[in-house]
């Protein structure tokens, strides 16, 4: 798999960067082979981008931040960038183009980077599972995809413009959203030949005026005006769906309809061929992940013998991977959660039969808007297959009977510490603010060891 930190091709020139942005830079320019926006990642050959933290009401992100990338530009040279794009004066002798807007340049700069690719594009969405989609995709046929979990106006465009244009794909962009009219303008952007939309969950509701409109946003990913693009879909959406699209799911309409799930392999039927594969981290939720992908990589005309074999090693961190630890297994799920994905992990885990005490460390979910409440409540239907279950945030604070944190910190930790022994397996699972945002799980190992 192919990221930005590791790509070390010559992607654009001082002459082309200049043509394409209009303006003239203030020196020869030197070749680039990376375009960050983080001066802490910066290295020779990198193109430094100064975005501001607030975009303006084109992209209405969810926050907004203070930071701007302008002040960084120092930061950037020292660590060996080669050039910055800017849209303000600054006081720095590194190369450097002036434009308007900078975060329109990065948009010229990915549109141009999509022209140049000549391989099959796909793009992913959905409310949960998008990261895993790509990594699974990426680790059976190989490729390009958009690093860690790269789904937004600046992770969509930055991907784009990292991509290596003399590689044969396929390439793969994960396109996410939190509030409507966010995925056409990343779809039309990537401009893909075959799209997927992996679920609609609750995650982000808040943001939306209803469900209903959360789900036409996610299948805002195909585009009834262009039929000759693939969309591979939930047979659950199959209603919502346009016309002539691919299903995956357990039901014989499926284009791959899943026949069994035991542990970490399953059984499906894929255009009537009868296949086996692996799940990497086993469960119902996984292997419909990987009859998506399993789909979509058919549909592509790709080899699927190395897809039908990958093991745990194809999990993305946060995703549900495996740290062992003193003689103890925690299950990193930590990235994100909304009530399907965290039902999901609990019920999972629930059917585990290997020795020991099971133990759950949730934090609460973000952005469910007026039906927080009843959610979180939800989810405790769960708790009475685990041994203990610690409790983090606001949105369960209401829960009786189990131990709650307001904020996932060293109190936390300390208690896990004294709580937990050998052959225990704790999950640890809630949104991004609350674990992954903080380091927590991997503070969390340090102190066990």
């Amino acid at each position: 798999m192919t990221s930005i930190k590791e790509n070390k091709r010559i992607l654009w020139t001082g002459e082309e960067l200049g043509h394409l942005l209009k303006v003239k830079p203030t020196s020869l320019v030197q070749q680039i082979s990376g375009v960050i926006i983080d001066s802490r990642k910066a290295k020779s050959g990198d193109l430094f981008l100064a975005l501001s933290g607030d975009p303006g009401p084109r992209f209405n992100p969810s926050q907004t931040s203070s930071r701007n990338g302008h002040d960084y530009i120092e930061d950037a040279k020292k660590k060996g960038a080669s050039a910055c794009i800017v849209d303000q004066d600054v006081e720095s002798n590194l190369d450097s183009y002036r434009v308007s807007d900078t975060y329109e340049a990065l948009w010229t700069l990915a549109r141009k980077a999509r022209t140049r690719l000549s391989g099959p594009v796909a793009a992913v969405t959905g409310s949960s599972g998008k990261t895993t989609f790509k990594n699974f995709f990426l680790k059976g046929a190989g490729g390009y995809g958009s690093p860690a979990s790269f789904n937004n106006h600046i992770g969509v465009p930055l991907s784009l413009a990292n991509a290596p244009f003399d590689a044969t794909g396929p390439f793969i962009f994960e396109i996410g959203t939190n509030h409507a009219g966010e995925i056409a303008p990343l779809r039309e952007l990537v401009n893909p030949n075959l799209t997927v939309l992996l679920n609609v969950h609750q995650a982000h509701v808040g943001n939306f005026d209803s469900l209903e409109q959360l789900r036409n946003e996610k299948l805002s990913i195909s585009d009834p005006n262009k039929p000759d693009v693939l969309f591979v879909c939930d047979e659950k959406l199959k209603t919502f769906a346009q016309k002539d699209s691919y299903f995956f799911g357990e039901s014989p309409e499926s284009h791959c309809q899943i026949l069994s799930v035991s542990e970490s392999k399953m059984h499906l039927d894929l255009f009537g061929e009868k296949l086996a594969a692996s799940i990497p981290g086993g469960g119902r939720h996984r292997a419909l992940t990987m009859s998506a992908v399993l789909l979509a990589q058919k549909l592509l005309g790709l080899d699927l013998t190395t897809s039908l074999e990958l093991t745990e090693e194809a999990i993305p961190e946060g995703r549900g991977n495996e740290i062992k630890v003193s003689g103890m297994t925690i299950i990193d799920d930590s990235y994100n959660a909304n009530p399907q994905s965290m039902l999901a992990a609990l019920t999972y885990m629930a059917q585990d039969k290997s020795p020991g005490r099971k133990i759950a460390v949730l934090g609460e979910m973000h952005e469910l808007g007026d039906i927080a409440a009843t959610e979180h409540k939800k989810i405790e239907k769960a708790f009475s297959a685990f041994d203990k279950i610690f409790l983090v945030g606001e949105g369960f604070k209401e829960s009786a009977n189990y131990r709650w944190f307001p904020e996932a910190k060293n109190d936390l930790i300390a208690e896990l510490g004294i709580y937990v022994k050998a052959r225990d397996k704790i999950l640890v699972k809630g949104s991004n603010k609350v674990f992954w945002a903080n380091n927590f799980v991997g503070n969390l190992v340090d102190s066990l060891k």
